[in-house]
């Protein structure tokens, strides 16, 4: 696919790849967004350069070609963003890159900042300029950790990557803030002819020739010969579709993807009929422009059938297909035929990853990955904030999933709302929720609980209170149901249950009581750790820590944290953990040592006023 069409950048530095034509109101003097273009797809006239004092030469790379745009711009001439100029562009190693990775961002932060600070200011205001910086070298930071994880970066390359990100960006402010530039004259042209660049001429009888992979021989002969070739070639669905050229031929990788056809499932001939539809995706730019030829050196007839006929005649033949050797009636086989043929049908691909998805531990890390799987972008400023307010206020991460694929953007990416009745109808945080809960209750409550959560009903729960006043474990219990198949089908990520912070009621009361004794940093620490599950925020340390020294006793700050949202979204009763420390007489000591404490103190002030 084409990586972008259309640059656009801020004064600061942010850059926007998306925007469609027209783009007259970004090609205007003192434009913010202005249009550049591209340095390895673009001509600028002499003239031009020279009147702006050519390229800043403070920049290597990466700005230098927005940094000479926006000066053509603000000197009244005009630049052109074509459409159909396209080029193809591919990475080699170097010193600054592996195959997989950049290794070096040095210079891609240094001139992120230097241009920002250069143009990005307003009078002696630098406050958005480094902001703009600061998201920007958080961003390369994060995706430095990622391509670790990934195995993409070593963790020494990773260190040497971050070190040289921060050199980068110091190097950049103390430059950008100098308000220096380097340009150079622009020498006269020399005085002999242009002389014009030299055209390939194919052969007269070239052809076009789609070949469907691998088959390097065959794709070699018809290159050596000078015709246009394209080799297909199918791969499993980790891969992603990409195109490469290779000894005079174009290379496509096409990924067969598992489609959402639940009629097909356990058929013999879904694979040869998702790699036939894949292959069909992929030829369809290329017919286009004009016809093309399509060799399929092995394969089944109805492969061949299916890539050669027109989508009228394709349709018809797959109709019958699945009449003959599906077994499926008329009328389900011109549906699935129907459906089978569009090309950006939504693939069960995404419903492992929203699978996955519904497991996650976070809001934020759910949202994202939601917002990726079904939209294919970020989530906006409003909407994810939105969002994670809904699931604060309690709604299920499965409703959050079926609205968003019922939206009118998730239409227009041909997602089909009916995968959602194949997921989860309980996301793994919920029910650890609930598990946090049910822990606290006696056997016949729990039971109840965990029947209810985990298979829907509360049927079979009777016979488990018997089992487990027999000595049978309550996490025996949940991992025994929570290997069902049909709790698999209804709890995302059911596998990892119980959760491992777990507690009965016996067992927070000790846990609460053996804190009474700690610091008092450490003491909000491990409260933070025991209700949330998190670690404390400065915020929070600070004003627990303040309301402690200030005579407020540690059963408060208990109370405080245990009837907070957080803790109720956690599982976390707050009548039972209000009940658990006032029953606790550490904690009533705690208490009465701390008013005799206040009062000894007032007396002690009134002492001292009185003599």
């Amino acid at each position: 696919r084409v990586q972008w069409r259309h640059l656009v950048s801020s004064r600061v530095g942010d850059q926007d790849f998306d925007q469609e034509p027209p783009l007259d109101r970004f090609a205007r003097p003192g434009a913010d967004p202005f249009l550049y273009l591209a340095g390895g797809n673009c001509a600028m006239r002499r003239s031009a350069l020279a009147d702006v004092g050519g390229f800043d030469e403070e920049i290597e790379y990466n700005f230098d070609e927005a940094e000479v745009c926006l000066r053509l711009l603000d000197r009244g001439w005009q630049l052109r963003s074509l459409d159909g100029a396209v080029v193809h562009h591919r990475n080699l190693p170097s010193h600054q890159r592996s195959a997989r990775a950049f290794t070096d961002p040095y210079f891609e932060v240094k001139n992120r900042v230097y241009f920002s600070l250069r143009h990005g200011r307003r009078g002696a205001n630098t406050s958005l300029a480094l902001a703009s910086t600061a998201r920007e070298l958080g961003r390369l930071r994060a995706g430095a950790r990622e391509a670790e994880r990934a195995g993409h970066l070593t963790s020494d390359e990773l260190a040497r990557y971050l070190g040289r990100a921060d050199q980068g960006y110091h190097v950049g402010l103390q430059r950008g803030l100098k308000g220096e530039r380097r340009g150079c004259d622009v020498p006269r042209p020399e005085t002999a002819e242009f002389l014009a660049y030299p055209i390939y001429a194919p052969p007269p009888a070239r052809r076009r020739v789609a070949v469907v992979g691998p088959a390097p021989e065959a794709v070699g002969v018809l290159a050596g010969d000078g015709h246009e070739v394209h080799e297909l070639v199918p791969q499993g669905p980790g891969a992603s579709y990409r195109i490469d050229y290779r000894a005079g031929a174009w290379i496509h990788v096409v990924p067969v993807r598992a489609r959402w056809l639940p009629e097909l499932d356990g058929s013999a001939l879904r694979p040869e009929l998702e790699e036939a539809v894949a292959l069909r995706a992929a030829l369809a730019p290329l017919r286009e422009r004009e016809s093309v030829e399509v060799e399929v050196p092995a394969g089944s007839q109805a492969l061949k059938d299916l890539l050669r006929l027109s989508d009228r005649d394709a349709e018809r033949a797959l109709h019958a297909l699945l009449s003959a050797r599906a077994a499926l009636a008329l009328e389900r086989a011109a549906d699935v035929a129907r459906r089978l043929l569009e090309p950006e049908r939504f693939p069960i691909d995404y419903e492992h990853e929203l699978r996955h998805c519904l497991g996650l531990p976070g809001d934020e890390d759910f949202v994202s990955c939601a917002y990726a799987a079904l939209l294919g972008r970020a989530p906006d400023p409003l909407g994810g904030r939105s969002t994670l307010v809904e699931l604060g206020a309690g709604t299920e991460r499965t409703a959050v999933v079926q609205r968003m694929a019922t939206s009118v953007e998730a239409r227009g990416r041909r997602v089909d709302p009916a995968f959602v009745a194949r997921l989860p109808a309980v996301s793994l945080a919920a029910a650890s929720a609930a598990l946090r809960a049910a822990w606290l209750e006696e056997d016949c409550e729990f039971a109840r609980r965990v029947h209810c959560m985990l298979r829907g009903t509360d049927a079979g729960a009777a016979a488990d209170v018997g089992r487990l006043a027999e000595g049978l474990a309550q996490q025996a219990l949940v991992r025994e149901l929570a290997a069902l198949q049909e709790v698999q089908a209804r709890v995302a990520g059911a596998a990892g249950l119980p959760p491992a912070d777990v507690v009965t009621r016996q067992e927070l009361a000790a846990q609460l009581s053996a804190l009474v004794g700690v610091p008092l940093d450490e003491f909000v620490a491990a409260v933070y750790r025991l209700l949330l599950g998190r670690a404390v925020d400065p915020e929070g340390a600070v004003a627990y820590g303040a309301a402690l020294a200030a005579g407020r006793s540690r059963a408060w700050v208990v109370e405080t944290i245990a009837g907070s949202e957080e803790a109720r979204r956690r599982g976390w009763p707050p009548a039972v953990v209000l009940d658990v420390v006032r029953r606790s007489r550490a904690y009533q000591r705690d208490a009465l040592r701390r008013r005799l404490g206040s009062r000894l103190r007032r007396l002690s002030s009134v002492a001292r006023r009185a003599s």
